[in-house]
């Protein structure tokens, strides 16, 4: 009885070892091919999660028929009406409440693979790196990572970068004293951002042909000890844009030391009397 018994849960065992392995080795090809195929969709990231989740639930459900005391449950789940009840039961919770988020996200695509977003109300900005069943992977600029259940996503107030284009701009602003030239100053601080080698000009053939400039420096305010200047800066990508005004700011620092253009800054002056 012992030597049946014992057969019995070996074959039993071996049997669940094979169908798990199976399983490991079905959704492992289903990523390998998901991953050759795919590029920026975020589509196809979370459609290789969601048929992992069924070739893990079946395989489970599979090797739970091999036990003999379970396979009437696997049965019942494997049929339909088991599964059903599942899902009717997870509906209420939170879990499969992202599992619905994550498929309208990849129906509407209000975002990328790779993208750059600002969720606004939570004050989180960085790169949409992945996308799985439950929530949605944002790498920051410090290499980071939150994760923001698929529900908050889809109703967060999204700002990206990369909707329609990857083109980005940003305002570059800088303050002059008003003993400064004024006219000179805008001067300088448009030939500065026109000549800068990720500069991208956003003019159409007719404001060319039209005489139209290709920077405008505008004046933003006035405050009680500087006249403040504006520009926009635009290039092909948020990434340039950091590196183009940085470099901006530089050089129309230097071009207003060199021409007495003064950036005002509060100072300090002490006075020590005699006792």
């Amino acid at each position: 009885m012992d030597k049946l018994f014992e057969n019995v849960y070996i074959s039993v065992t071996l049997e669940c070892a094979v169908t798990l392995l199976i399983t490991y080795g079905a959704q492992r090809l289903v990523k390998l091919i998901f991953k050759r195929i795919e590029k920026r969709g975020i589509h196809y990231r979370f459609l290789s999660n969601v048929l992992v989740g069924i070739i893990w639930v079946v395989g489970c459900c599979a090797a739970m028929a091999c036990i003999p005391g379970l396979s009437s449950l696997a049965r019942t789940l494997l049929a339909g009406s088991g599964i059903v009840a599942v899902v009717v039961g997870l509906a209420a919770q939170d879990s499969f409440g992202n599992l619905f988020s994550g498929m309208f996200i990849t129906l509407f695509q209000p975002f990328q693979i790779g993208d750059r977003v600002r969720l606004v109300n939570q004050d989180i900005t960085g790169f949409i790196e992945d996308i799985t069943l439950r929530h949605t992977v944002i790498r920051t600029f410090v290499n980071s990572r939150v994760i923001v259940p698929n529900s908050t996503m889809n109703s967060a107030i999204i700002e990206n970068s990369n909707f329609t284009t990857n083109v980005a701009s940003s305002f570059l602003d800088l303050s002059i004293s008003y003993n400064s030239d004024l006219d000179l100053a805008k001067k300088l601080m448009a030939e500065a951002i026109s000549n800068h080698e990720l500069y991208l000009d956003q003019r159409t053939p007719e404001e060319i042909a039209a005489g139209k400039e290709k920077v405008t420096v505008l004046v933003r305010g006035l405050s009680e000890s500087s006249v403040d200047l504006r520009a926009m800066v635009w290039t092909k990508t948020i990434d340039d844009n950091f590196v183009a005004c940085s470099d901006l700011r530089a050089r129309v620092m230097q071009a207003f030391r060199e021409n007495g253009i003064e950036i005002p800054y509060k100072r300090l002056v002490v006075i020590q009397g005699k006792e």
